[in-house]
């Protein structure tokens, strides 16, 4: 958000340049319609990332070591905010993890511009759950053979707590 020219306290000025640069149907609908001196202005405005993907990757991998130093197991969270060496002081780096991770389109996108070497660094992070379906599963058959041992017909409340085999 910055001070616009025109007076207006705050101006999604990322998001304009975005709605004028992305590849989707908004930005050739809007690009459609400026001329071609202001396609060339906009076109020559220094916009996107301000770091390259193994600076996300030297960046993330530092962090594991350093949240791993605290607490052997950690994991990049998807909501996992941190300070980027490159000056952003709340990147969303579980977001940049996920948008990487899977078999969707879009993951599939953006690792095609990957390297092989980059797509080994984004796969060896630690991310999302520290446990499997089958991981959880194992763990409350065996909590509930341990309960029932005390009290016959055990259930499993809503708010039950129990502490996680896996860290």
């Amino acid at each position: 958000v910055m001070e616009a020219p025109w007076g207006a306290s705050a101006w999604m000025a990322g998001k304009w340049v975005n709605k004028r640069r992305a590849k989707g149907r908004t930005a050739q609908r809007v690009r459609a319609g400026m001329t071609a001196e202001q396609l060339r202005r906009v076109d020559a405005l220094p916009y996107g990332a301000a770091f390259t993907t193994d600076d996300a990757l030297d960046a993330l991998e530092a962090e594991v070591e350093r949240r791993r130093a605290a607490t052997p197991g950690w994991r990049i969270p998807t909501r996992h905010v941190m300070e980027a060496p490159w000056g952003d002081p709340k990147w969303k780096a579980g977001v940049w993890v996920n948008a990487r991770r899977g078999n969707g389109q879009s993951a599939q996108q953006k690792r095609a511009g990957m390297t092989a070497e980059q797509l080994r660094r984004v796969d060896a992070l630690p991310y999302g759950a520290a446990f499997t379906t089958d991981d959880a599963l194992d763990a409350l058959e065996a909590e509930v053979e341990r309960r029932r041992v005390a009290t016959p017909g055990w259930t499993i409340p809503s708010k039950y707590v129990m502490e996680a085999p896996w860290g």
